[in-house]
């Protein structure tokens, strides 16, 4: 075989001729693109890719091979001179950059700004506008990837801090062509369904590319027309995006807006007991204060005097007094009471006791609406219990 073929060639050979062809070739070269995936190590060398319209190149300048700092970022339109090569680890061809100078900002970024100032101007961004986000949420939707790091660390964050809500996510692209689309659609289908308190619009961070689909004119205007309080969740602290500008409440993270969305369920405890701790000193020093004032009364000369003369009155003192200390007994009492009806009530209208109980909720597993009747069920139902969720087909109405 080897000889018909004639020399058999081991990786190593191809990327080392195709290095020397392309340096042969090309030697030193100027190029000019748009930086994207900046990466800058600790190493102080410099990586990023260098991009047109059409086609992607890596660059890498190193630290010994520059004569000042640079102060680059994504998105920029620069000018690479360097020597173009191929990298032996991986044979992809680069170019390592002598000087780089910044041209301007990139197009992405001439975008963003040219959108952001005509949205601006036609009020999507004014404050008047923007809903407040409800205190205690009973349903959360959340559009975003369903399997990237966002959805984990909403999740978990709401299970721990507020486990009283229910939660609809409707998956989509977070990024490429059809994501903005995506994400509209998810939207629009969310204030169909109805019954949702606020939603969740986002993703993790990324590269300007990356988070593209969130400056997104038809999605601006999606969020601005729903009907339901949105808070945008794109990227990291550092990151801002048009769907930052237009939602009712911008989440620097995913994880941030989670803590947005929901109230700490242990700090809500805790103001429940300062409440009653407050109630019962209040009525504790209103006890004392009555008794100090009983007291006085009983240390005055007209009741020092000889009783007999007036029994009549000594005996109309004690009952006042019997009187007073019933009263204030029955209104600790009914304070306690009003407390402990209080408590039950909490615990009675927790959902999640009333599943622990044996109940289940019931609804359609196309629409998510709550089924109360019979007559209301489709084809094909979810049962919510105590732990997990069961999913049945309907094969008789009664």
């Amino acid at each position: 075989m080897e000889d018909e073929l004639g020399h058999v060639f081991s990786v190593s050979e191809i990327t080392e001729a195709l290095k020397a062809c392309i340096e042969g070739t090309f030697g030193t070269v100027i190029v000019q693109g748009e930086i994207s995936n900046l990466s800058t190590p600790g190493s102080g060398h410099i990586y990023f890719n260098l991009k047109d319209e059409a086609n992607i190149i890596k660059v890498a300048m190193f630290r010994y091979g520059r004569q000042e700092a640079l102060n680059l970022e994504d998105g920029q339109k620069v000018s690479v001179t360097g020597k173009l090569t191929a990298y032996g680890k991986t044979g992809y061809y680069q170019i390592v950059a002598k000087d780089i100078q910044v041209l301007g900002v990139g197009e992405l970024l001439v975008q963003f700004e040219k959108l952001k100032k005509l949205l601006e101007k036609e009020g999507l961004f004014d404050v008047s506008h923007k809903r407040p986000i409800p205190l205690y949420p009973s349903k959360i939707g959340i559009v975003t990837s369903p399997t990237g790091a966002a959805i984990k660390d909403i999740l978990k964050i709401i299970e721990h801090r507020y486990r009283n809500v229910d939660i609809l996510i409707c998956p989509v692209l977070v990024q490429g062509n059809e994501a903005a689309g995506q994400i509209c659609k998810a939207i629009e289908d969310l204030n169909a369904i109805g019954g949702i308190d606020v939603i969740i619009v986002g993703r993790g961070g990324g590269s300007i590319e990356d988070l593209w689909a969130f400056n997104d004119e038809t999605l601006a205007r999606t969020i601005y027309n729903s009907a339901i309080p949105i808070i945008s969740a794109v990227g990291h602290e550092v990151d801002y995006s048009i769907a930052d500008f237009t939602a009712d409440l911008r989440a620097s993270t995913p994880s941030n807006a989670a803590e947005l969305v929901v109230p700490d369920s242990s700090a809500l405890d805790n103001v429940l007991i300062n409440q009653k701790n407050r109630l019962s000193t209040s009525l504790d020093r209103l006890l004392i204060k009555n008794e100090d004032q009983l007291n006085g009364f009983l240390k005055m000369r007209a009741f020092t005097v000889p009783f007999e003369m007036f029994e009549d009155y000594s005996q109309r003192v004690d009952e006042s007094e019997i009187d007073i200390s019933r009263l204030i007994k029955e209104k600790t009492a009914n304070f306690e009471d009003k407390l402990k009806h209080l408590e039950e009530k909490n615990i009675l209208l927790n959902p999640v006791n009333i599943l622990k109980k044996g109940y289940s909720i019931v609804y359609d597993d196309v629409s998510g609406r709550l089924i109360k009747d019979s007559k209301d069920a489709g084809k094909t139902i979810k049962i919510r219990l105590y732990k997990g969720e069961l999913s049945a087909d309907v094969k008789k109405k009664v």
